[in-house]
């Protein structure tokens, strides 16, 4: 008997809900929804935080059931730990407790957490932490028989240190999105360990087939540009690039998707993911807040074209889903982990700078059928290289190799 067939598997993140539009709970969402479908059980352990940028008891604690999986969540404690945050992240290169502190810091304290993973850890065959390198993290690896960390492709400040050193020497593996992922990581960690490695891919995040409600649901009136997620530095220079589009091209001619005239002035920029993000109609921005998973769908589908505008993502899973569903995308050069697919399904929409935004925005709102051909030449290239089912063949291939290693077969 395959020692895989029918694996219980967790994954651990500080948030999940479908309205939660970050890259770790998008990214969470698409390996634990792929490696159910392929008949394991999977369960998620989370927080009952909800909003980015806060930690409150937002969501009940208990179980619950997200995609078909059962989510446990654990109630939040503030504690004096959180205080020493900035003096232990200094410390933490030099000290092995303030490297400890530090990491006990990062996220939520969770008091239900580890009498949880004390009981239930060891039933677990595999279990993928996802979140950042923090309390949940240096709490659970050593409550659970086969820890594998799984770090988002994105800038993480808690992937440094001694901190980071100690919780690779207590992984059986690690999994990362791509070969370029592993030497970042080691050269931020600055520690050789000695895991194996799995590169196993990404893959958009499920978002619903569209149903008769949903193609009813209009959520923006007119042509606009989506962006999702949450809020980070590179959401104030898109609304520069954006201000800028609309000054230098006030005059200029566009067709939406009806191939109707419209003008600059009234294309909006949608943001949706996050309170945070700024709201100005005057100046043709709209913040919608926490979108889910039917909303989201709605305003891709609507959406003249969807923006990645923050380098530090990587392999973004939401622009994966974009592609998915045929979405013409203006993407940020910065994102060096896309160069493979942008070679294949074109560079002409892709910007580094607020001038080159304004260009690349006027060239794809020129006209919809190249629009649309951009938009099928992306999906083409999601459904044959970054598909579910590979995505959770890969993590099939990883849940086998640590639980060999654990029953010390060969890996």
């Amino acid at each position: 008997m395959d020692v895989v067939t029918n694996a219980k598997v967790a994954f651990v993140l500080e948030r999940y809900a479908l309205d939660d539009v970050s890259e770790i709970c998008l990214r969470t969402r698409a390996m634990a929804t792929a490696l159910a479908e392929r008949g394991h059980d999977v369960t998620v352990l989370t927080t009952c935080s909800r909003y980015p940028g806060q930690w409150n008891n937002d969501v009940a604690e208990g179980e619950s059931t997200i995609d078909s999986l059962s989510v446990v969540r654990f109630r939040l404690e503030q504690r004096l730990v959180h205080r020493l945050d900035r003096p232990a992240k200094w410390l933490a290169s030099y000290n092995t407790l303030a490297a400890k502190v530090w990491g006990h810091s990062v996220g939520p304290v969770c008091p239900g957490y580890r009498p949880y993973l004390d009981q239930f850890g060891p039933l677990f065959d595999a279990v993928f932490f996802t979140g950042a390198w923090g309390y949940l993290v240096s709490e659970g690896m050593g409550r659970v028989r086969n820890a594998v960390l799984c770090p988002a492709p994105w800038e993480d400040r808690t992937h440094q240190g001694k901190q980071a050193a100690t919780l690779l020497r207590q992984a059986r593996g690690v999994a990362l999105a791509s070969s370029a992922e592993e030497k970042r990581l080691r050269t931020a960690t600055e520690y050789p360990w000695s895991c194996p490695t799995f590169v196993i891919g990404a893959a958009p995040d499920p978002l619903p087939s569209p149903s008769y409600r949903s193609k009813r649901l209009t959520l923006v009136d007119g042509p606009f540009l989506l962006a999702f997620g949450h809020y980070s530095p590179a959401a104030d220079r898109l609304l520069e690039a954006f201000q800028l589009f609309r000054q230098a091209h006030g005059d200029t001619s566009f067709e939406d998707d009806r191939s109707e005239r419209m003008s600059a002035k009234n294309v909006r920029l949608v943001l949706a993911g996050d309170d945070r993000f700024p709201h100005d109609p005057g100046n043709g921005v709209v913040s919608l807040g926490p979108v889910d998973d039917t909303a989201r769908e709605s305003l891709m589908r609507h959406a003249l074209a969807v923006v990645h505008a923050d380098p530090c993502i990587r392999l973004s899973t939401g622009l994966l889903s974009a592609w998915m569903q045929g979405c013409p995308t203006l993407i940020h050069a910065g994102s060096t982990d896309l160069q493979p697919v942008l070679d294949a399904i074109g560079k002409e929409c892709v910007f580094d700078s607020a001038l080159t935004f304004a260009a690349g925005a006027a060239s794809l709102l020129s006209s919809p059928g190249p629009r649309r051909a951009y938009g099928a030449r992306a999906q083409h290239m999601v459904q044959r290289v970054f598909s579910p089912r590979k995505l959770g063949e890969c993590l099939e291939q990883c849940v086998r190799a640590v639980m060999g290693r654990a029953k010390g077969q060969p890996v």
